[in-house]
């Protein structure tokens, strides 16, 4: 661009601007394949850490768009191909001019209306030469049409009055990428805390059921311990009474402190003394 075309660049000019690389094989001008977005926008010593946040805000919060290139068009001196949709491209330059709007297109010469979002492949011919040579232009590339590309991104690119060089890059739909990476690790997050959960659970039930089966069994066990050692308690006890019960039986049948085979000879003994 040049004082000629209404609109000089100027030495820390700024602009906004989709790259289109698909469609560098058609561009006959000295720069890659683009779209404008915003030109110009703000001056790069306006371009602060906080206009950066608020710019990477801006285009996260739009979602990535294709773009079909298809058919020619011209402006006088200009042969360009128009996005389809152009509809997105139109809704970026539309936020920025609402959060900036001393960033006014192409300094106005174009008026309010503003141009239509163009990828330009050619314009350096002149009034009186730019329809011959833009139809044959056309008839060589028109076999290559269609053309279709992914926008994922928008570019700050700045220039020194003769060299446009990028400057930062801002992704589409990076807070909504965001959020469903940080939705899904949250649910995964959250499955992985539930079955942890669910086997902590798993084990103290089991833990629990072991213990009271163990608890059930020492009970089962120490009854039957206790019938044993009761039965045994009670056949000693038995015994013990049985023997007692014998020795006191004994001594009334046959005497005071005689046994019974001891019986018969003292009764014997008293007889003879008596006679």
């Amino acid at each position: 661009m040049s004082s000629e075309d209404g609109w000089p660049d100027v030495p820390g000019d700024t602009a906004l601007s989709i790259r289109i690389p698909e469609a560098d094989a058609f561009v006959r001008a000295p720069f890659p394949a683009h779209i404008t977005v915003l030109y110009p926008f703000l001056p790069a010593a306006r371009i602060t850490p906080d206009v950066h946040a608020e710019l990477s805000a801006l285009f996260a919060d739009r979602d990535p768009f294709d773009l079909t290139f298809a058919e020619f068009r011209r402006y006088p001196g200009v042969l360009y191909l128009p996005p389809d949709p152009d509809g997105p491209v139109r809704a970026l330059t539309a936020s920025l001019r609402k959060r900036w709007p001393e960033a006014v297109p192409y300094r106005g010469v174009f008026g309010p209306t503003d141009l239509d979002p163009h990828l330009t492949l050619a314009n350096d011919e002149g009034p009186q030469t730019y329809e011959a040579a833009y139809d044959a232009l056309e008839r060589e590339l028109r076999p290559m049409l269609p053309v279709t590309a992914r926008v994922d991104a928008v570019r700050l690119i700045v220039t020194n009055g003769r060299v446009w060089q990028d400057r930062a890059e801002y992704g589409l739909g990076r807070v909504r990428q965001d959020q469903a990476e940080y939705g899904l690790g949250r649910e995964r997050q959250d499955q992985a805390e539930y079955e942890l959960g669910h086997v902590r659970q798993d084990q103290a039930e089991y833990e629990l059921g072991r213990e009271r089966q163990d608890r059930a069994e020492y009970g089962l066990g120490r009854e039957r311990q206790d019938r044993a050692e009761y039965g045994l308690g009670r056949e000693r006890q038995d015994q013990a009474e049985y023997g007692l019960g014998r020795e006191w039986q004994v001594q009334v049948d046959g005497g005071p402190g005689l046994v019974p085979d001891q019986a018969p000879r003292a009764e014997s003994t008293a007889f003879s003394r008596r006679t």
